[in-house]
């Protein structure tokens, strides 16, 4: 008896090892460059077509799920490709929601300044109709929640609720979730906004969550996140490596004061990209626990990487 026990258990911790490994398995499966394209920060997935936005791009980017160019929206006019730091809109985030039975493609700014203060609402079925909407709200509550750096990188749509993700830097090393009830009243009142810091285990360098894609069918939310040596929420910094990571059951974690990552992959390590700046992800599809994701790298070199990887859960 003790003997096939043994075996048993040899047999259980075999398995349970080759199912760790299986759930931490990404794979490279296409690289593009974007050579007229810079600074891409946010990316979005819909009815086979990646929508990508600059921080200080001039234009909205449509394209193929190959990289393929399909249309551009212009959002500001001059003759170069990058609109000037001091100026420019720094928009990192892009996800679509409804309003009023209509879907948007919502493009966010920082709001790391006064001045970078404006969301983009693209509609679906017209995008060159946009609309923007210009507050300095979103500042003063998360700096009333206790965010006294605001600097939000990522967005995403979770059921009735918005989060927004605020990047941490050198001078304040703590990232933030933060959850708002897509109401009336609720955006109105800070105090229903709910925060949630971000736990990183067993990492040396500070790291800062860059981009934000819910899976509503697994009720995961997936984020990309990178290290950069800047000691604010307005300067770049040196690069170095970028990660890509997901949170388990997340919608039954939005009112906790702190959540860890279930999952945390060196992208620069796996997939052998070196240092890159990956700002943001996006779901193409998902075929039972695999998933085909798109990311988008910002290297503040005045062109845009992406990248389609495979991920099996």
């Amino acid at each position: 008896m003790k003997k096939w026990s043994i075996y048993s258990i040899a047999a259980t911790l075999t398995a349970l090892m080759l199912n760790n490994a299986k759930a931490q398995s990404v794979t490279l499966l296409k690289t593009e460059y974007l050579e007229n394209y810079p600074s891409a920060s946010g990316i979005e997935y819909n009815n086979g077509k990646l929508y990508i936005m600059g921080d200080d791009a001039t234009q909205l980017l449509v394209l193929t799920t190959d990289y393929k160019p399909i249309d551009s929206v212009t959002i500001f006019q001059q003759s170069g490709k990058r609109i000037h730091y001091s100026i420019k809109p720094d928009l990192e985030s892009l996800t679509f929601c409804k309003y009023k039975g209509e879907k948007y493609l919502v493009a966010t700014a920082s709001f790391s300044s006064e001045k970078r203060n404006t969301l983009y609402a693209f509609p679906e079925n017209n995008l060159s109709r946009y609309k923007t909407i210009s507050t300095i709200i979103p500042i003063h509550y998360l700096k009333k929640i206790g965010i006294s750096e605001p600097n939000i990188e990522g967005s995403a749509v979770i059921n009735k609720q918005v989060v927004i993700s605020n990047r941490a830097n050198f001078n304040n090393r703590t990232n933030y979730l933060v959850s708002i009830p897509i109401k009336k009243r609720s955006l109105k009142k800070y105090t229903h906004w709910k925060k949630s810091a971000v736990a990183f285990q067993n990492l040396v360098n500070t790291v800062g969550i860059s981009g934000l894609e819910y899976s509503h069918e697994n009720d995961l939310l997936f984020f990309t996140a990178s290290t950069e040596i800047t000691k604010s929420a307005t300067e770049d910094g040196a690069i170095g490596e970028s990660y890509l990571g997901y949170f388990n059951n997340y919608s039954n974690k939005t009112c906790k004061a702190s959540i860890a990552p279930d999952k945390l992959i060196n992208l620069s390590k796996e997939l052998k990209i070196g240092n890159q700046k990956i700002e943001g992800v996006c779901i193409e599809s998902h075929e039972g626990n695999t998933y085909f994701l798109h990311l988008v790298a910002d290297n503040d070199d005045g062109r845009s990487t992406l990248y389609k990887v495979k991920l099996t859960l």
